[in-house]
């Protein structure tokens, strides 16, 4: 049999020395990232190249993007056959532009194998659209910072679990939570200041500030506990999602960090992941915390709830033999049934080439659950045509996802009244609601139009702020939580 002939892409890879593409790979993450002369948030880029191939000069325009850099990288350190000569920033765009190619080839294969296109399809461009501004990310530490360490600390139900938010923190990490946050911040602009790479024997002379907690040791324990070697990162079972737990790649005496979306991605939620890990793997596997954050969740939203709606305009659904939403709503003339779902989704579903059994499974548990809790309340309730709102805390899945979640589950009717909205994008509702009823009331009707006629225009409700000039959360800013969370702890950092 004739032995098959490594992509170009691969032989490529060959020619070069694994650290030298490591740090040119994660050189252009950070350069399009922070490069002034961007305008599309940092994300992607398009650069021009030239590079001598022995035999020939070769000249090219290659398109850049965030996730496919973080794909790049994983390839290369699993591919596992190098040469000796090291990469030059120009010879790693050439790598990049054969990548596309490579990637096109995996994306035509997979599209083939899978019934399940359209859901591969929005599953992939969840984490691109994760990615495309760092505002997002400030948002949800900031939101989930307040729900851990102010609202765990009086929620009736959560308490009851027994969690001692804030205590069990500082004996888990040794830090307090603000500590904690700040470092990873002073880590990210550390990182970004120094091209993606610390060497460790120059760290003391990068460290400029008289503030103990950003001193050598502490800097570099968080490092170290967050970083990842190269024999580790062939062997995880997370494939290339091990860069967003530990996003630093550790090769001898240097630290290289593999994309700052994912060191951004590990700031915003690092105080829940230290407690959910504590939890699942050092106690096992309780589901304790999993339980009181879903409470925290709750709590917070009838917080949300009381400051932009008066009591008559919602109330929470009593259970009863049935299983029921979480909540009716009112707002002029139109009802809302809402139920939350805190769960946050696996790892392998949040990449370029999603897990789609891990998706479907997710899908499965938390949304069949709630379409038939929110299908029970209408009946229960004698409501017409309500629209019925499925509440995730993550910002990951599209609107999309819904009509293929109903395609596949043939025993579920879609009247076309559900909607898939995120926290963040129902803060935003309800702040329009009280400050501007007349557009709340006309995004409302264009978003269930949309709906109802399986539009993919504008489908998302951040997409409809955005056509109607809505860019930012001021939610989180008029409440203090984003002033007394995230600009609290970027003053500590500086």
């Amino acid at each position: 049999m004739k032995a098959k002939v490594p992509n170009s892409f691969f032989r490529y890879v060959s020619m070069f020395t694994l650290e030298s593409m490591i740090i040119n790979i994660c050189y252009w993450a950070n350069y399009i990232a922070f490069d002034p002369s961007k305008n599309d948030n940092g994300f992607s880029s398009k650069e021009q190249y030239t590079i001598d191939l022995g035999r020939k000069i070769f000249s090219s325009t290659v398109t850049i993007l965030q996730t496919w850099l973080i794909d790049i990288l994983y390839y290369v350190i699993d591919y596992n056959k190098y040469g000796s000569k090291v990469i030059s920033k120009e010879e790693t765009l050439h790598l990049i532009n054969l990548y596309t190619e490579y990637a096109d080839e995996i994306d035509k294969t997979n599209l083939k194998r899978k019934s399940d296109t359209i859901l591969y399809v929005m599953s992939f461009f969840g984490e691109q659209s994760r990615f495309q501004t760092s505002a997002l990310f400030f948002e949800e530490f900031s939101r989930e910072k307040y729900i851990l360490d102010e609202l765990s600390q009086h929620s009736t139900r959560g308490l009851r679990i027994g969690i001692k938010f804030k205590e069990e923190f500082k004996k888990i990490t040794g830090y307090s939570t603000d500590e904690y946050s700040a470092l990873i911040l002073f880590i990210f602009n550390l990182f970004n200041n120094s091209d993606s790479i610390i060497d460790i024997r120059r760290l003391k002379r990068l460290l400029k500030s008289e503030n103990e907690l950003f001193s050598f040791e502490n800097i570099l324990g968080v490092i170290d506990s967050n970083s990842v070697e190269i024999s580790e990162i062939r062997e995880s079972a997370f494939k290339r999602q091990i860069f967003y737990s530990k996003p630093f790649i550790k090769i001898n005496s240097l630290y290289i960090a593999s994309n700052p979306y994912l060191i951004l991605s590990l700031f915003s939620s690092s105080n829940y992941w230290v407690m959910r890990n504590e939890y699942c793997f050092n106690k096992n596997n309780s589901q304790d915390f999993i339980n009181a954050f879903g409470y925290y969740f709750e709590d917070y939203l009838d917080e949300v709830l009381s400051r932009y709606l008066t009591e008559v305009q919602y109330t929470r659904i009593p259970e009863n033999k049935n299983k029921q939403a979480d909540l009716y709503i009112k707002l002029n003339d139109i009802d809302i049934l809402l139920e939350q779902k805190s769960a946050l989704s696996m790892l392998g579903i949040k990449q370029s080439h999603p897990d789609l059994n891990a998706l479907k499974k997710h899908m499965d548990i938390h949304w069949r659950k709630a379409v038939k809790q929110l299908e029970s309340s209408q009946k229960d309730m004698s409501l017409e045509k309500p629209i019925k709102i499925i509440l995730v805390y993550e910002d990951y899945f599209k609107s999309s996802c819904l009509d293929e979640f109903f395609r596949i589950n043939t025993d579920l009717i879609n009247d076309n009244k559900y909607w898939l909205v995120t926290i963040g994008e129902f803060e935003m509702l309800l702040y329009l609601y009280k400050h501007n009823n007349e557009l709340f009331a006309k995004i409302v009707k264009e978003k269930d139009s949309i709906e109802t006629n399986h539009l993919n225009t504008h489908r998302e409700l951040r997409q409809l702020f955005h056509k109607y000039g809505i860019e930012k959360n001021e939610h989180l800013k008029e409440s203090g939580i984003y002033e007394n969370m995230f600009e609290h702890i970027k003053k500590m950092c500086n």
